[in-house]
């Protein structure tokens, strides 16, 4: 059962200078991981992959919504609030997983649901889509 689906879209440019910014400034939203990650290549590449990996986060934090939403879980949780539990991190084939610290984000007595990510990215756009599925124990 789909207990949420959310997805963004996000400008590329809007991280052109990200690369500028200091490592405190980029872990308000990002992990070191990632911050590594979109850092290693030059400053086009850096923009894209920052832009992707915020795009992930919005996308997510639209279907947490419509997850508490539908489960009827109170949630005052805001963007950054939830940005802070959530980080994108890569499989041993390079494929994105979106990696969510359930215990901060949800009650007990709730089971994590599986998470479904889709990264896609132009030297213009960004955009994810995130699927927040029932575990089959739910």
């Amino acid at each position: 059962m789909i207990l949420g689906i959310g997805i963004d879209t996000t400008n590329v440019h809007r991280f052109t200078d990200w690369h500028k910014k200091s490592s405190e400034q980029l872990q308000k939203i990002f992990s070191l991981d990632e911050i590594t990650y979109c850092l290693h290549e030059n400053k086009q590449t850096s923009a894209e992959r920052f832009a992707a990996r915020f795009a992930a986060r919005e996308a997510f934090f639209k279907a947490y919504h419509a997850m508490c939403a539908q489960l009827n879980i109170e949630n005052k949780k805001t963007l950054l609030m939830v940005q802070k539990h959530t980080t994108v991190q890569r499989n041993k084939n390079g494929v994105p997983m979106l990696m969510i610290n359930w215990p901060a984000l949800l009650p007990e007595n709730i089971k994590a649901p599986n998470v479904h990510l889709s990264l896609t990215h132009t030297i213009e756009i960004a955009t994810a889509m995130v699927l927040l599925e029932a575990s089959q124990n739910q």
